[in-house]
């Protein structure tokens, strides 16, 4: 972690789904009126080139495998930040048919994945 804080933090955006309402907030504090950058938070265009990335909105099925794959595109560590009750658990969408919820539900849905690409097997009580 310390090696993080030597330089300024970058930050990809990735939005999964959302509303916008998180989306405009956080375009707002990134926006020169409050400028952001001279505190160091740069928001950049790639997640190759990212520290941290910033998910907004609950998480579909539909972009899922892009989020996942956005996130694997990300350099180690990964810092993965939630804003906002449906980036966290999914929001008033926790239940519906085309979202699997926020960052808790991803993660099992990335284990089951990396179980699945390396070979081993997993027991569903395990998840």
């Amino acid at each position: 972690m310390n090696s993080l804080l030597k330089k300024s933090i970058w930050v990809f955006h990735l939005n999964t789904g959302s509303c916008n309402a998180c989306d405009i907030e956080i375009l707002d504090a990134l926006t020169p009126f409050h400028d952001a950058e001279r505190f160091g938070v740069k928001l950049v265009g790639s997640p190759r080139h990212a520290d941290v990335i910033l998910l907004t909105g609950p998480i579909t099925i539909e972009t899922l495998p892009k989020v996942i794959n956005a996130i694997e595109a990300a350099p180690r560590p990964r810092i993965i930040v939630a804003l906002g009750s449906c980036g966290v658990g999914g929001g008033i969408w926790h239940d519906t048919y085309s979202t699997i919820g926020g960052v808790r539900s991803l993660k099992k849905s990335w284990m089951k994945r990396v179980y699945r690409s390396t070979g081993y097997t997993m027991c569903q009580d395990a998840l």
